[in-house]
């Protein structure tokens, strides 16, 4: 994760952090969520999607503001997110199943420490 001080703002940046955080979340010890780390496959390309779904959803739980410079950020993903959804109809549920999980395991934390 790039340091505060590269990022616009401070939107973007934990925007960025919670994106990251869910990727971390897919680990053998954590949610077990098989990916590939190589771009232009459909395992990156879910992984992404899921990754995108849940900092979204955490964003909007933080109350983090998102601006349209954030999507345009974002929207580099696009193009594999369409190859995937042309070639597996069920991939946004299954991503949208994996991103509720990666969102409640991230907040079971902050449960955790009320």
């Amino acid at each position: 994760m790039p340091f505060r001080k590269f990022f616009d703002d401070t939107e973007s940046y934990y925007s960025t952090l919670l994106h990251e955080l869910v990727h971390w979340t897919g680990h053998s010890s954590r949610l077990e969520r098989f990916f590939s780390w190589t771009t232009g496959t459909e395992d990156y390309a879910r992984e992404e999607l899921t990754a995108e779904l849940a900092s979204l959803m955490l964003t909007v739980e933080a109350g983090i503001s998102l601006t349209e410079k954030h999507f345009a950020s974002h929207s580099a993903y696009v193009k594999s997110w369409i190859s995937l959804l042309k070639s597996d109809h069920n991939a946004i549920f299954n991503a949208e199943k994996d991103a509720k999980k990666a969102v409640n395991f991230i907040l079971s934390f902050l449960d955790d420490r009320q």
